[in-house]
């Protein structure tokens, strides 16, 4: 579970077996009985085989370069690297309307159809990702 959502681990062998695990049928999770299509904004997500980093913004994992601005990317949960790939439970890009916070520049960006487009400040539905994470996506109009 990230962010109210699950995520298909596709092995458990990275978390020594997965403990811990609760089971639940498979209705609960194919009809999302209380429970998120996609992580909500703001979740972290750590593809455990790479180690890399990702927020989630608009339900779409957006990979983080420095967690340094961000306060060292706190409260992560692993997932396979395949769960990312496959965006099991993930969109492939942020949904149109997200609002990226560049950090440290505090930058603001629209996102529409994949592309960024700046905004005046201040946004306070922004979700904070690094100056690095900004250059996945296109500068548009």
């Amino acid at each position: 579970m990230a962010g109210g959502a699950p995520l298909y681990l596709s092995s458990c062998e990275p978390f020594d077996g997965c403990p811990g695990f609760v089971n639940v049928n498979q209705w609960t999770i194919d009809t999302l009985d209380h429970l998120k299509g996609v992580p909500d904004n703001e979740a972290f997500v750590r593809g455990a085989e790479s180690g890399k980093i990702y927020r989630v913004a608009g339900g779409a994992p957006v990979y983080i370069t420095d967690c340094g601005p961000l306060g060292e990317c706190r409260g992560f949960v692993n997932v396979n690297e395949w769960t990312i790939e496959a965006r099991d439970h993930l969109r492939q890009s942020p949904a149109d309307g997200t609002v990226l916070e560049g950090r440290p520049s505090a930058t603001f960006w629209g996102l529409q159809a994949g592309q960024r487009h700046q905004l005046e400040p201040p946004r306070t539905s922004a979700v904070a990702v690094d100056d690095g994470a900004l250059e996945a996506f296109e500068v548009g109009p």
